[in-house]
């Protein structure tokens, strides 16, 4: 038998819908009231979720102070993750070669 369990949290996927919405917004942020709406919760909750964010290296202030933005953190991984895949491409043609194969 299947134990069917829900292992989510309400504020680890507020954070996760967070980050997606400050994706694209690096360079100008999000004002607070702007997360709020969107995620669907208060401003204390958003104060509390940045925070968590920006210890986490995820999230920055804008340099006013007024906004929330992505911060480099979670591009670095996007390039490492790009270099992994271009490496593991690398390795699939040298195999295919080995074995006479043109890849």
């Amino acid at each position: 038998m299947t134990r069917q369990t829900d292992y989510t949290n309400e504020a680890q996927q507020r954070l996760l819908q967070i980050i997606d919405l400050l994706a694209g917004h690096e360079v100008l942020g999000l004002p607070p009231s702007e997360i709020a709406r969107a995620v669907g919760c208060g401003a204390a909750t958003v104060t509390r979720d940045m925070a968590n964010l920006q210890h986490a290296g995820w999230a920055e202030r804008t340099p006013k102070g007024e906004r929330w933005r992505l911060s480099p953190h979670p591009i670095q991984l996007s390039v490492r993750c790009a270099a992994g895949w271009e490496a593991a491409e690398k390795d699939l043609k040298d195999i295919a070669q080995r074995y006479g194969r043109r890849a």
